[in-house]
């Protein structure tokens, strides 16, 4: 059997030339070998976990999700990507780095990653000596699961900076005003579109403060705008518009967009509204997320660069 070779590496996850480990030999002093794991978090909140195999070091205990030991040649994300593939049958180029932690007693760096996704949640592969079941456990389940459960101190920090609230979703409020102007400049700039700022807050006046309209802001843990949503009644029909979705592109892909989506439609069923429709704005060339995202929370479209929904 051919010996697991990985890239030897200094504290600041820095290659060194010319070395190299093999899994099984002695670490030498000051020299780290590169881990990536892979947390999953499904689109609907809830999260996997994969149990490890009897036969296996810390068996029938649960981990989030997926990881190993980097091979030679081998970026902590092509590692990640690799691992997720090979214990979970998700194939993911869509993960986010969300942390590093340097074991020195077991000359080991961990990558951390973070991977959302809305693949069939039926659909996870378990492997053949590693894993022998999985599930998705919602934020509530894994709170309540004793450490004891979960594999590694380490993990257990990790999920439990995981679980703390990435963003917080907020009524507008003219406090946000500026930083809802930048954001949109952004997400508009990152479409290759022009700004239309004036046009975007005269609306915004108008749509939802003097008609009694609502919009919302996501905001991060530092009280900064990372995401909007509005919606408008058409008239005294019992339908309404969605306006201004936006998300700053350093923070998509991760569950944003579909949290202000779903605030935005319960507000609206209170309201009364039983039809929701959408503007996507111009070309599928420019616009091609919308026209992933909408359709995957449940919209068809109905005429060019229209979608709706019933709720």
């Amino acid at each position: 059997m051919a010996k697991e070779i990985w890239d030897a590496y200094d504290r600041d996850l820095k290659p060194i030339e010319g070395a190299s480990l093999i899994r099984g030999e002695e670490i030498p002093d000051c020299v780290y070998h590169l881990v990536s794991d892979v947390i999953v978090k499904h689109a609907d909140g809830t999260w996997l976990l994969m149990r490890r195999a009897p036969e296996k070091h810390l068996g029938g205990m649960w981990e989030a999700t997926a990881g190993g030991s980097a091979l030679r040649g081998e970026s902590p994300r092509a590692c990640a990507e690799r691992e997720l593939l090979e214990e979970t049958g998700i194939r993911s180029s869509d993960l986010t780095e969300v942390g590093r932690v340097t074991d020195d007693e077991n000359h080991t760096i961990y990558v951390e990653f973070l991977c959302v996704t809305d693949a069939e949640k039926d659909g996870v592969r378990l492997q053949e000596g590693e894993t022998d079941d999985y599930r998705w456990v919602t934020k509530e389940e894994l709170l309540r699961m004793e450490k004891e459960e979960l594999v590694t101190e380490r993990m257990q920090r990790y999920l439990d900076e995981l679980k703390a609230p990435l963003y917080r979703i907020r009524l507008f409020s003219e406090e946000y005003r500026d930083d809802l102007i930048f954001m949109i400049l952004q997400a508009r700039e990152a479409l290759g579109i022009g700004p239309r700022i004036r046009e975007d807050l005269l609306d915004i006046r108008k749509n939802y403060f003097e008609k009694g309209d609502l919009f919302w802001v996501a905001v991060d843990a530092e009280d900064r705008v990372i995401g909007s949503i509005g919606f408008s009644r058409i008239g005294d029909t019992d339908e309404a518009f969605l306006h201004r979705l936006f998300i700053k592109p350093a923070c998509k892909r991760k569950g944003i967009g579909t949290a202000l989506l779903q605030t935005a439609e319960k507000a609206m069923k209170e309201k009364g509204i039983r039809t929701v429709r959408v503007h996507l704005g111009g070309s599928k060339e420019i616009w091609h997320e919308s026209y992933a995202f909408y359709p995957k929370h449940g919209f068809t479209e109905y005429e060019p660069r229209y979608m709706k929904k019933e709720l």
